[in-house]
């Protein structure tokens, strides 16, 4: 990456509180899609049932909504070179004004999905649906939480591209 900083139009990402304490990934995923058309009609119940194989387990699955490709991408391990890649890919994504579904785990251990829609040289800018802030997320803080063990992504990137 040549930059050092990009983002979305912050002022147009719709901060959408997710419903319940297991909606945080259909809360992102709906707020993505409302801040490429803001028409869209889709409750965060819907994309949830859209997404899942089984509701109980909250299993995600791709997904394609009204011209947008969610695609789930997994880890090819959890090395430092890994985590470079993954910086990148979700800098790229931020560079094309693409704002980013990222799935880590919690000191909790339970998964957690917020939305990076910026970057600068040290951190993410994240949207959290669980609060609806936006909070700063440190390359040395996801380093260390994405090759320690107990702390790893499940989910890397929802990715999306607009189908022509």
């Amino acid at each position: 990456m040549d930059k050092t900083s990009a983002s979305v139009d912050i002022s147009k990402f719709p901060r959408l509180q997710q419903e319940t304490n297991y909606y945080c990934v259909p809360a992102s995923l709906l707020a993505i899609l409302k801040y490429h058309n803001n028409n869209l009609a889709y409750a965060q119940s819907d994309l949830f049932h859209l997404m899942n194989d089984n509701p109980s387990f909250g299993a995600v699955k791709n997904l394609s909504i009204d011209g947008f490709d969610f695609d789930i991408k997994y880890p090819s391990g959890f090395t430092n070179e890994a985590f470079i890649n993954w910086i990148n890919n979700i800098k790229a994504e931020i560079e094309y004004k693409r704002p980013v579904a990222i799935a880590f785990r919690e000191s909790n251990n339970q998964a957690h999905i917020r939305v990076a829609l910026a970057y600068d040289e040290n951190c993410f800018t994240l949207f959290d649906p669980a609060t609806t802030n936006f909070e700063k997320y440190y390359f040395y803080q996801a380093e260390a939480d994405f090759i320690e063990d107990n702390r790893c992504f499940d989910i890397l990137i929802t990715k999306y591209v607009t189908k022509s």
